[in-house]
């Protein structure tokens, strides 16, 4: 056997050999990764069109339009403002008893809206007259006194005069 070829002639060929395998291999990974995004689309499509035909159409109930009354309401939230508003008040306090009236009530003049409960008010005026009549009392003493005051002055100057002012000493009197 007469081999002729030089060990570089065998490399190349051997790196020949490498590279058909490895474009052959590149070639089927190729492949493979488009085959599994096809199978992927695929489901999704299939995934997709499946769902639509279970999904139930919205139904709507219709009926002929005839004539007959509307009934408006209207529901809101907020606060209302009156177009007239009064400020009611008392010239006493205290606490109200009985409310004779209700919200949105036209009212009259002079017409009774409240009661005010009078117990308080009864004490207090209980407790007044009480201290009046002390006061009142108290007047009536001081009065008292100053009649015996002047009475006793009265008599310091008569014995003064009888014992010639020798008797009740000017600071006694």
């Amino acid at each position: 056997m007469n081999d002729t070829t030089t060990p570089q002639d065998n490399q190349g060929a051997t790196l020949k050999l490498l590279l058909e395998k490895k474009s052959a291999g590149l070639l089927s990974r190729r492949w493979l990764w488009l085959a599994g995004a096809l199978l992927v689309i695929a489901g999704a499509v299939l995934l997709y069109f499946r769902s639509g035909d279970t999904a139930d159409a919205p139904q709507y109930k219709t009926e002929p339009a005839e004539v007959g009354t509307l009934v408006v309401k209207v529901s809101a939230t907020g606060n209302l403002e009156p177009t007239n508003k009064v400020d009611v008040g008392s010239e006493l306090s205290g606490i109200v008893d009985q409310v004779y009236v209700d919200v949105n009530d036209h009212v009259k003049k002079g017409q009774v809206l409240a009661r005010l409960d009078l117990a308080k008010l009864r004490d207090t005026v209980a407790k007044s007259r009480a201290s009046l009549a002390a006061a009142e009392a108290q007047v009536l003493q001081t009065q008292a006194t100053v009649v015996e005051a002047r009475a006793a002055l009265s008599r310091y100057r008569q014995v003064s005069q009888l014992s010639g002012g020798k008797v009740p000493s000017k600071s006694e009197m």
